[in-house]
């Protein structure tokens, strides 16, 4: 049997305790980089949001735009339409007027 004297145990044991501290500290500065990772993800979250939601809002206007532009132009064909449809109707009356006439 062997028999160890107390400083190789009193080294022992501080090799022991250096190596669990060190790993110790390796967990934590791990754990530091994690947390400032997630700010910075957390941050670049936020410049995006607020980018998409200035697209949207670029999007939105220009829909708006075509929309209206496209309501004018169905109206204004609806109108056509019906000037069309008054014109005919007037020629028919001058048709019939002129005939009439003779």
């Amino acid at each position: 049997m062997h028999r160890f004297s107390w400083a190789t145990l009193i080294s022992g044991c501080a090799l022991i305790f250096v190596v669990v501290g060190g790993g110790w500290t390796l967990f934590q500065t791990q754990f530091n980089y994690i947390d400032r990772d997630k700010e910075n993800i957390r941050a670049e979250l936020g410049r995006r949001e607020a980018e998409i939601k200035d697209q949207l809002k670029a999007i939105q206007t220009e829909l708006d735009h075509r929309r209206a532009e496209f309501m004018y132009v169905r109206e204004f064909s609806q109108f056509e339409k019906r000037m069309d449809s008054e014109i005919d109707a007037i020629k028919k009356r001058l048709s019939v007027i002129e005939q009439q006439k003779k």
